[in-house]
């Protein structure tokens, strides 16, 4: 159970590094997250962009899926649906 947790804590270690080249990237293009700004950037800036929420939005899946769960099984804490991880998470301080 701790490989697991500890392989799963790499692979978003992995994303949130990415997560982080892509914020910076952003920043420093100046992007002020507009409809109209969007449209004004190139379709490479673009594709960062949307590259930058789709990572965002697969470690969050990631973590609700995987590692909390995992997280509350290594605690020996029960836990019935995804709304008991979350309640778990956010009590113990971690979300």
């Amino acid at each position: 159970m701790v490989k697991r947790l500890e392989h799963q804590l790499k692979k978003v270690s992995f994303h949130f590094k990415a997560l982080k080249e892509y914020h910076d990237y952003i920043k420093d293009v100046g992007f002020d997250f507009s409809v109209d700004a969007f449209y004004q950037l190139t379709l490479e800036q673009r594709a960062v962009i949307e590259a930058y929420l789709k990572r965002f939005a697969s470690l969050q899946d990631y973590l609700g899926a995987r590692v909390f769960k995992s997280l509350l099984d290594s605690a020996g804490i029960s836990y019935t649906k995804m709304s008991d991880v979350l309640i778990l998470m956010e009590s113990e301080g971690i979300i």
